[in-house]
């Protein structure tokens, strides 16, 4: 099964990012260990005095928060989650959630090595779902109903525990497909099914350096987003990404941010190599730094409602641009649709022409 990488300075993305399957375009990822201490709420949890885990709630559900889980699938259950399943986000380590193309979403959660996964199995038993073994996961699934989705969340159809006893993968698929959640686990349990992009994630992430929260694209996916909306572009955004030219292609994209980081925020381009990353540094930081969100009108620059730009470097294979949000606030920062952002553009394919 995927093991965390034996770097002891892994951060918890890189880790995560061993159960990102094949043909995965993006990931979405909170580090909620590491949020609830940067909100300093570290020992706060769903069995928490009422108070306690309401003044949590206060402290990062504000779009305004200095530390809001943008990455999160679950934070959106929490009324819910905590009295039809015995959990809620809070008690998790970190959650990674993905989409394979054509394909379900999932959402991987870690637990710590305390919490006990036993009550919820017996919810599970209870309530009439399925079981079966795949690898030594144990997998548990339910036709569930339009007021079950409205309660827990679609995903909740399909519940597998991985054998390390603190991973459970979440999936929602069509009815009439049981073996479809086997399939899954066996791709994710392969170390080798998803190297190729979980090695250029990994670029991203390592970049991201321990970020709390962070949206990760592979490139082909991302480029090819952005391309569905170029008829829409601006004549300005037009001008704009000409004006950057020469582009190169990126392997893979993301943004995060940590407290830990002065500015706060970090968007990263990542690329076949070091000189690759160093060719594109101009034409991608004039975007980034001076560039005007594709489908504003009137048109506005990034910085003028999302983050202005502290420093642009160069880090091996990959163009790191440090970020400021505005008013000290990640969470717009995060929420930016990456397809309509001039800085997206695919740049230059090899053989090919530019792309918009």
């Amino acid at each position: 099964m995927p093991s965390p990488t034996s770097d002891a300075s892994a951060s918890a993305l890189e880790q995560a990012l061993a159960f990102v399957p094949p043909g995965a375009g993006y990931v979405s990822f909170t580090d909620w260990a590491q949020l609830k201490a940067e909100a300093g709420f570290a020992d706060v949890t769903s069995s928490s005095p009422r108070d306690e885990h309401d003044a949590l709630l206060s402290a990062i559900g504000s779009g305004m928060s200095r530390h809001p889980p943008y990455g999160s699938s679950m934070f959106r259950y929490l009324p819910y989650t905590a009295a039809h399943w015995g959990f809620d986000a809070t008690d998790l380590t970190w959650e990674l959630a993905t989409e394979v193309a054509r394909g379900p979403r999932l959402i991987v959660l870690r637990f710590p090595d305390s919490f006990d996964l036993q009550p919820l199995v017996d919810l599970l038993v209870e309530r009439s779902y399925t079981a079966a073994e795949v690898d030594g996961a144990r997998i548990y699934s339910h036709a569930q109903t339009a007021d079950e989705w409205l309660i827990s969340g679609p995903e909740f159809q399909n519940v597998a525990f991985l054998e390390d006893g603190r991973t459970i993968v979440l999936a929602r698929l069509p009815v009439g497909e049981p073996d479809g959640m086997g399939a899954i686990v066996e791709t994710i349990l392969d170390s080798s099914a998803a190297s190729e992009e979980r090695s250029q994630l990994a670029m991203v992430a390592a970049a991201l350096d321990h970020a709390t929260g962070a949206i990760l694209w592979l490139g082909d996916s991302l480029c090819e987003l952005s391309t569905s909306f170029a008829p829409e572009l601006s004549d300005q955004v037009r001008e704009e990404i000409a004006a950057a030219q020469p582009l190169g292609r990126y392997a893979a994209w993301g943004i995060g941010y940590t407290d830990a980081h002065d500015p706060v925020g970090r968007m990263v381009f990542a690329y076949a190599g070091s000189e690759e990353a160093a060719a594109d540094l101009a034409g991608r930081g004039q975007l980034v730094e001076r560039g005007h969100v594709s489908m504003q009108n009137p048109p506005q620059t990034f910085a003028d409602r999302w983050f202005s730009v502290a420093l642009a470097r160069t880090d091996g294979p990959s163009l790191v641009f440090e970020l400021q949000p505005v008013n000290d606030a990640p969470g717009p920062m995060m929420a930016l649709t990456h397809a309509f952002m001039s800085y997206a553009t695919c740049g230059n394919p090899p053989g090919g022409s530019s792309v918009p």
